[in-house]
C-alpha cells in the first residue's frame, strides 16, 4: 500500500466534515438557520460538545489503520501510522527552525533524549543511508548529547519530550512525517532493519 492509498480514507472524511460544516454555517432556509444557531448557543455552554464542534474535536485523527508502517507498542503519543507533531527546535549552530525542516525530505531515524546511533549495526546503517535516511537527535532543552547522529536539535517548546516520546526511544519517520516504527533505543538496529525490510517487501 502506498502513501496515497493510506491518505484516501482520511481525505474522504475531511471532505465530509467540510460538507457538514458548510451545511451548519449556511443552512438552506430561515427556520433551519434559527434552529442551528439556537443549537450552537446551547452547545457553547456544554464543555464536551463545545470541544467536539467548536474546537474541531470532530475532526478525524491523523492516523492510518494500515499501510507502510510497522505496528509496535507506543510510548506516550509516538504511534506508528500517526503523523509526528511539529515544534520549534534549535540546531547546534544556534539556528531556530521547525522540526519538519530539521527532518528534511527523506527518511529520518529520530533519537529522543538519547544517543543510540553508536549501537546501530554498521551494515544496517549503510542500508539506511542507501534510502537517503539520516539520523537526528532531539534532546531536552539544554541537554547535551553525543555527536553520533548526523544532526542534533534541542526541543525548545517541549513539543516532543516528554509529551510525545519518552527519553530513550527511537522512531523512524517517513518523508510524509508518518511514524513508520518505534522502539527502545537498545533495539535501534531491529527497528531500522524492520523498516528497511518493509521498504524492500514486494
Amino acid at each position: 500500500m502506498n502513501y496515497d492509498q493510506e491518505r484516501l480514507p482520511h481525505a474522504i472524511a475531511m471532505i465530509n466534515l467540510a460538507k457538514f460544516s458548510g451545511k451548519k454555517a449556511m443552512p438552506r432556509n430561515a427556520l433551519l438557520a434559527f434552529f442551528n444557531h439556537g443549537m450552537m448557543r446551547i452547545i457553547h455552554h456544554i464543555p464536551f460538545a463545545r470541544n467536539f464542534f467548536e474546537e474541531l474535536g470532530i475532526k478525524p485523527r491523523s492516523r492510518f489503520r494500515a499501510g507502510l508502517f510497522r505496528k509496535a507498542k507506543s510510548a506516550c503519543g509516538l504511534l506508528p501510522g500517526a503523523l509526528l507533531p511539529q515544534g520549534w527546535v534549535r540546531a547546534q549552530d544556534g539556528r531556530l527552525l521547525l522540526s519538519d525542516d530539521a527532518l528534511g525530505e527523506g527518511f529520518a531515524l529520530v533519537d529522543f533524549g538519547c544517543d543510540p546511533c553508536r549501537q546501530l549495526d554498521g551494515d544496517v546503517a549503510r542500508r539506511f543511508a542507501g534510502v537517503k535516511g539520516k539520523s537526528i537527535q532531539i534532546s531536552f532543552r539544554g541537554q547535551r548529547l553525543g555527536l553520533a547522529a548526523d544532526e542534533v536539535y534541542e526541543d525548545l517548546e517541549g513539543a516532543f519530550l516528554p509529551r510525545v516520546a519518552k527519553a530513550g526511544r527511537v522512531a523512524v519517520i517517513r518523508p510524509d512525517r508518518t511514524v513508520m516504527h518505534t522502539g527502545p533505543a537498545d533495539d535501534v538496529t531491529r527497528v531500522v532493519g524492520e523498516c528497511l525490510d518493509l521498504l524492500q517487501a514486494p
